[in-house]
């Protein structure tokens, strides 16, 4: 009878109980929409788009600090890619494909102004041969990555975050003593947004930084890109006009040398993000098809990090014809977008030059008033202890010290 009642009590407290509490009705397009938003906006900030503080991409970044952590500096063995690889997921919590290839990316000089990693090995050619699988090829910071980043870093002076998986505090930024982000080139298409940065020469937006210190009431910082290729920047006039917006176009061209008296180009560059491999077929339509071949000979003369390509043409060719040809119909003039669209602060804005190196430079004072801080805080807790031992061991008390401690 007992186990009836027992039954029934159960049965009025399921009739009674409210399955609908903390259930929300929504329309589930709106919430689909408002959740993707969401989504995008955390994906561009947390991979697609830069920092304006450091000029890092988040798995970038990861990547840096990982090496910095074992003590992986420029004057350091080489350790190998697949080991550090294997170190940054820690941090960052994607495939170790994406991670192996941004520190592929990091270590050719044919991509970057100033490379911040110092790879040894096969990392892939400037004619577009790619690298070697991570277990093949070693990689340490470089001396830039040591000299901007860690050789003032300090936890006390840039803010530090929990990792994913909260067993490893990680920085927001690294405490870049050079404004990297106008350095080297960034490129990224997120969720309704895109940024691409030009890469700038190191002495050109030093000197520009420099001058805005002095006179920051400067109406424009005027700077013209640069191309770790080697290849032309073709000027339009359009230069003052992307630095003041932040926003335009402007030409790259491959460098086509003519050697008039033997009738031969001499290939030396190609755009930025343009591999020889990808135009080889299109400049060899433009010379050889069904109806005529109008060259004698091809040599590769090139290195590693510098692409070399002489073509012989026939006697009765042209060679100004050709590489108008070649310009109009490859990739070897190439237009690029300028987009400074950067993070700061969890946040995506818009910036020119001027906003870019200003921002760079509050940020590089206030690096500098942490770093001096903490300086101090240590210096005068150094200087209390070494008081407290002056005054326990002087004449008068070193006696009664010894006897306390006895």
């Amino acid at each position: 009878m007992k186990k009836d009642n027992n039954n029934k009590s159960k049965k009025k407290d399921i009739k009674d109980a409210n399955y609908n509490q903390g259930i929300e009705e929504v329309n589930i397009s709106d919430a689909c929409t408002r959740y993707m938003k969401l989504f995008g906006a955390n994906n561009n900030i947390m991979r697609h788009l830069p920092s304006v503080l450091d000029g890092l991409k988040i798995g970038e970044r990861r990547l840096l600090y990982t090496m910095y952590l074992k003590k992986n500096f420029h004057d350091s063995r080489y350790i190998k890619v697949a080991t550090t690889v294997g170190a940054v997921l820690e941090f960052h919590p994607h495939g170790p494909t994406a991670v192996c290839d941004t520190l592929v990316r990091l270590a050719q000089p044919w991509s970057n102004i100033q490379c911040t990693i110092d790879g040894f090995g096969n990392f892939g050619a400037a004619s577009g041969e790619p690298a070697a699988a991570d277990r093949y090829i070693e990689a340490r910071l470089s001396h830039y990555a040591y000299k901007c980043f860690f050789e003032e870093f300090d936890e006390d002076i840039v803010d530090m975050k929990w990792n994913y998986s909260k067993t490893a505090l990680e920085p927001e930024f690294l405490p870049s003593r050079y404004p990297n982000v106008m350095i080297n080139n960034s490129f990224g298409i997120g969720y309704g947004i895109s940024t691409s940065i030009c890469t700038y020469n190191l002495r050109e937006v030093l000197e520009a930084t420099i001058d805005l210190i002095e006179n920051p009431d400067t109406d424009v910082v005027v700077l013209i890109p640069d191309s770790p290729t080697g290849a032309h920047i073709v000027d339009e006039g359009q230069f003052e006009e992307v630095s003041a917006t932040g926003q335009g176009r402007f030409k790259m061209r491959g460098e086509i040398e003519i050697d008039e008296e033997n009738n031969v180009l001499h290939i030396r560059s190609t755009p930025l993000q343009v591999s020889w491999i990808n135009i080889k077929k299109s400049v060899f339509d433009i010379l050889i098809n069904d109806k005529m071949n109008l060259m004698k000979d091809f040599k590769d003369l090139g290195s590693v990090d510098k692409i070399h390509y002489e073509i012989y043409l026939k006697k009765e060719v042209d060679p100004y014809s050709i590489v108008q040809q070649i310009y109009a119909k490859t990739q070897m003039e190439k237009t690029f977008s300028v987009n400074y669209k950067l993070i700061e602060d969890y946040t995506d804005n818009d910036y020119n030059i001027k906003t870019v190196l200003q921002t760079w430079i509050d940020f590089r004072r206030e690096t500098k008033r942490r770093l001096y801080s903490v300086k101090l805080r240590k210096n005068v807790e150094r200087q209390h202890i070494l008081e407290i031992l002056l005054f326990i061991l002087n004449k008068d008390n070193a006696e009664r010290t010894l006897q306390i401690i006895k």
